[in-house]
């Protein structure tokens, strides 16, 4: 059977609105590797939307920007500043599972010592819960589910609902 011009303006349409209606930032930080210089950029950069979402990947840039400093008080003050704007964020906008899978990313690759953990089970829960309503994973559900994956944090139980997860996509 021929591909209609219809069918095709509507895979059109569907993926310039996926596309559109995701904020620059989750391409900014996404596609490349990031470099302390991109870190800041996205961190400084206004011109991003103002949503939660904005506000969470600023601050999980933040928490990353402490691998790029060498005093352990510079890097402490990174990693809490990060981690208050994706709280904030999640205040905000509590039924984001994409706000839940940034602290995960968190929380999952932080040092123990830093005590970030209290909310993986819950976030988790939430994850699995909401991942296949939400727009975002729908587009890029296996990149969010492998760099879950790819986590130390994860214990046993955690990995396998996550690969059963992933077989479902």
């Amino acid at each position: 059977m021929p591909v209609s011009f219809i069918n095709i303006m509507i895979v059109y349409l569907l993926l310039n609105v996926s596309i559109q209606s995701k904020p620059e930032i989750w391409s900014d930080f996404h596609e490349n590797e990031l470099t302390e210089a991109q870190l800041e950029n996205i961190i400084e950069n206004e011109d991003y939307d103002q949503s939660p979402l904005t506000k969470a990947y600023k601050g999980l840039c933040e928490t990353m920007m402490a691998e790029h400093v060498f005093l352990p008080t510079s890097k402490l003050k990174y990693f809490n500043k990060g981690k208050a704007k994706i709280q904030d964020a999640i205040r905000e906008w509590i039924s984001n599972s994409e706000l839940r899978y940034i602290r995960l990313m968190v929380q999952l690759n932080c040092p123990s010592f830093l005590n970030y953990n209290d909310d993986i089970d819950a976030d988790l829960e939430y994850f699995f819960d909401n991942f296949k309503e939400e727009k975002a994973f729908k587009t890029h559900g296996n990149y969010i589910l492998d760099n879950l994956l790819q986590s130390d944090g994860l214990n046993p139980r955690q990995r396998d609902q996550l690969e059963e997860l992933k077989k479902e996509i």
